[in-house]
């Protein structure tokens, strides 16, 4: 199955929308009591790796969405990817401006020799021996 191509309006749809969410980084964090049993969310503050508990998070920290919240099971993946979920919207999150600014460059970039191609093209075919 192929898809289009990602055009310029959707590129900027996307920068602005990470433009308007709350700014990065993100970061996985993962909490753990008798609240928020192996919760594990996304946050603006870097996990400390001491599995705190949950009503940490609300003191200075911010909790922007969950991929498992076990007890009571409010949040929980049917195919137990709540790891492997958050650290790929922490991931996408983090690098996607990165990504669109970088396909803006080099789309400038390819219509510069498309450009100088085409320029230099009329150059080559009188210089074709004719057959």
């Amino acid at each position: 199955m192929s898809q289009e191509p990602i055009s310029d309006e959707q590129l900027e749809s996307l920068l602005d929308l990470a433009g308007r969410a709350t700014p990065r980084p993100w970061y996985v964090r993962r909490l753990d009591d008798d609240q928020a049993m192996n919760l594990i969310g996304i946050s603006t503050e870097k996990d400390s790796g001491l599995h705190e508990r949950f009503e940490v998070l609300f003191h200075g920290d911010e909790l922007l969405a969950a991929t498992l919240v076990q007890h009571p099971r409010y949040v929980c993946s049917a195919d137990q990817k709540w790891d492997e979920n958050a650290d790929y919207i922490v991931a996408a999150v983090n690098v996607l401006p990165s990504l669109i600014e970088e396909i803006r460059e080099l789309r400038r970039r390819l219509e510069e020799v498309e450009r100088k191609i085409r320029r230099t093209q009329p150059l080559f075919k009188r210089s074709t021996p004719r057959s």
